[in-house]
């Protein structure tokens, strides 16, 4: 599972009209979606001057911190534009994962060492500390995992809408998420 792979796409359109065609297509992005029950699959933006973000929300009801956001920019190239984006989750969600990855490898870690060798503080049995450890790495990893694959249908809509609204090529892609 590569959680950011990079795709890139051509189109004849200009920056400008790129930039114009994804804001009426899409809804701008404000902090009121979150309260929304907009249908599902609907594509929420926010577009600058050469970079944009996209989001495709998810089913009703259900909340997944780790939905896929299309981070993405457009540049000229030999009379063409180029759209390059990178799905990922969102950056204060990547944010508290490294936090709690590196919270469960120095604590735990730390709490296995201390337990292997004897200077515990506590009542916490050596095999009790290497399973907790593990199994709060392992629990990350299992949520960043399933988390991740309940965007799938997200990420193909939003792939399909910056083809269709910018009739643009795929030219280069991680694993295609849409079948063609």
């Amino acid at each position: 599972m590569r959680l950011a792979p990079e795709f890139t796409w051509q189109t004849d359109l200009a920056i400008p009209e790129c930039k114009s065609r994804l804001e009426r297509a899409t809804e701008k992005e404000s902090a009121s979606r979150w309260f929304r029950f907009g249908e599902s699959g609907t594509v929420y933006s926010r577009v600058g001057e050469a970079s944009f973000r996209l989001f495709a929300k998810g089913p009703a009801f259900v909340h997944n911190s780790f939905e896929p956001y299309l981070y993405g920019s457009f540049a000229r190239d030999g009379g063409r534009t180029v759209v390059r984006g990178r799905f990922r989750p969102h950056t204060l969600v990547l944010g508290f994962m490294v936090v709690w990855f590196t919270f469960v490898l120095l604590v735990g870690g730390l709490i296995t060492v201390r337990s292997v060798t004897g200077s515990r503080g506590g009542d916490l049995g050596p095999g009790a500390a290497v399973l907790f450890a593990l199994g709060m790495l392992t629990f990350g990893i299992t949520l960043v995992t399933v988390g991740w694959r309940m965007g799938r249908g997200q990420r193909e809509r939003v792939q399909k809408l910056v083809e269709e609204t910018l009739e643009a090529r795929l030219t280069r892609s991680g694993p295609r998420p849409v079948k063609a």
